[in-house]
Parts: C-alpha cells; structure tokens; sequence
C-alpha cells in the first residue's frame, strides 16, 4: 500500500474500527447481561435440586454429565430450522413421557445443544425419577450460562484482535529498518478495512 493510500486510510481508521467493533461488543455486552440472569437461574436451581435430596454421589453424576453434554454441544451439527423444530418436538415428547413438568421451558436449550433422546435415557437412568426434572433443569441451566460464557470469550477475543490489528495497522512504517512480517500486515489490513472490502 502506497503511503498516501495509508494516509488516506489511516483517515478513515476511526470510523471503521468503531463499526468493526460494534457488532463484538454489542454481542459481549448482550452476553454479559444475559449471563448474570443465567447464573441466578442456575444458584435457584442449584438450591432446589438440593432441597430435593440428591446428595453427593448423584451431584458427581450430575457434574460428570454436565462435562459431557458440553463436550458433545461443541460438536453439535448445525441443524436447519426444521431440523431443530423436530429435534425439540422429539425432546419435548420425552420429557412429557417422562413426567418432566415444563419440558417447552427448556427443550429449545438442549435441542441446541445436540442433545439426544438417548442421553435422556442415560441420565435418567442415574437419577431417581422424582428428582429427574429438577437434574435436566439443572444440566439446561449450567449449559446456558457457560454458553453465554463462551459467546463472551469469543467477542471480547474477537474487539482484542481488532484493537491489536490497528495498533500494528497504524504503527507500520515508522521504523524504515524494522523487520516487516508481510502475511501478518495483510491480515491487519483485511481486518481493519473488511466492512470496505465487503462493500467494494
């Protein structure tokens, strides 16, 4: 890039980066919101699984579900809308078979989530039936607030690359002997310039 293209750009560098970094923040901040909701969502739940007597064995069971559940929610396919309909339609009736009182509550979570009919059956298998609504509840809640977490981490990453791409983007050229990592002022410069680009 010619120094009066830079210039030039450098010019316009404000503006950008703030519409850049709109969308990240505004998903963080949405996140961060939503996450203090969830996880007073998540210590009700907590202390109502508790009062219904599911002690420390089955709290390990729980845990251990709750590893695997977010493990197989990180390899989830990405369904169609229909798809994802059907998957919570097919949910919901297993929670209704089951007794699961406000199954809608939370179906839509755990169909996102890829979760299965059969892991249903393999958590209720470890859990006493009376306390198995509470349990999915419970796994729903915590699987919502390390979402959230998760959505933070990656918008706040996301606004971190950005700042770090227009420090780099602004300072090149001052050092006329400095080593020049070519790929990485590339990516810079798509970074910083990508909403240009995808309107050009």
């Amino acid at each position: 890039m010619r120094l009066t293209d830079k210039m030039a750009a450098l010019g316009e560098l404000p503006v950008g980066l703030a519409h850049e970094l709109n969308n990240p923040a505004a998903a963080a901040s949405r996140a961060s919101s939503q996450l203090l909701e969830s996880l007073g969502d998540l210590q009700s739940t907590t202390i109502e699984v508790t009062r219904v007597g599911i002690d420390h064995q089955l709290w390990g069971s729980l845990v251990e579900w709750d590893r695997i559940l977010q493990n197989r929610s990180s390899k989830a396919t990405n369904f169609t809308t229909l798809e994802l309909s059907n998957h919570e339609g097919e949910l919901l009736d297993w929670l209704d078979d089951h007794g699961v009182e406000d199954g809608w509550d939370f179906s839509g979570t755990l169909a996102v989530a890829g979760i299965q009919p059969d892991d249903l059956e393999k958590i209720a298998a470890t859990v006493p039936k009376d306390t198995l609504g509470e349990a999915i509840r419970w796994l729903t809640k915590s699987f919502t607030a390390q979402d959230l977490a998760g959505a933070i981490v990656l918008s706040t990453s996301s606004i971190s690359k950005l700042v770090n791409a227009a420090k780099s983007f602004s300072f090149k050229d001052r050092d006329a002997g400095q080593n020049v990592d070519v790929h990485q002022g590339i990516e810079d410069t798509i970074t910083i310039l990508g909403n240009r680009l995808n309107q050009a």
